[in-house]
């Protein structure tokens, strides 16, 4: 990956569906090059998925739940015409291409460190995340934004400017 390349993040609710018109809009919207990345990351919230029940064999119920949910939402993926387009598209621009489909229970803690981990440069959310905003606004300092209904993109805030740190010699702070 080149220097200074940029790390999109797209996350969004995994239950409506991929987010393509997420990903076209980054292409477009961020001037997306040869060498940077796009990642969208479809959350499955546990708490809404239909195989979460309170039996007595409780954990393996859930677990083969969340296992099957996820085997049905990434089958859906590979039928998914306009995905392999999408696939196609950013081959073509040499822009790496990362789906990934989580369960979690808190997708606004999940989709920070996911943003911390792979150093985001910028982070999508989409319609049904953005009630999450402010906790995104203050958790990181990459640029953030919202899709919008339209598949139109809202920003709510650029990257921030990272702070330079001067170096200073010992000589320089013994006063002469």
């Amino acid at each position: 990956m080149a220097v200074g390349a940029q790390k999109v993040l797209v996350i969004y609710d995994a239950r409506k569906g991929i987010c393509t018109s997420a990903a076209r809009s980054s292409l477009d919207g961020l001037s997306l090059t040869s060498g940077d990345e796009l990642t969208l990351l479809g959350l499955l919230r546990l708490d809404t998925l239909r195989y979460y029940t309170k039996c007595g064999d409780f954990h393996q119920q859930a677990n083969d739940g969340i296992i099957r949910e996820i085997e049905i939402t990434e089958e859906e993926y590979q039928k998914k015409f306009e995905l392999l387009q999408l696939h196609k598209l950013f081959e073509v621009n040499k822009i790496n291409l990362n789906i990934f489909l989580v369960p979690t229970r808190s997708t606004k803690v999940f989709g920070v460190q996911a943003a911390k981990r792979m150093n985001a440069t910028w982070v999508i959310l989409d319609r049904k995340v953005k009630k999450d905003r402010q906790y995104f606004l203050e958790n990181l300092s990459c640029g953030i934004s919202r899709l919008k209904r339209g598949g139109s993109v809202e920003q709510f805030r650029g990257p921030k400017p990272e702070r330079k740190r001067s170096c200073i010699s010992y000589d320089e702070m013994i006063p002469h």
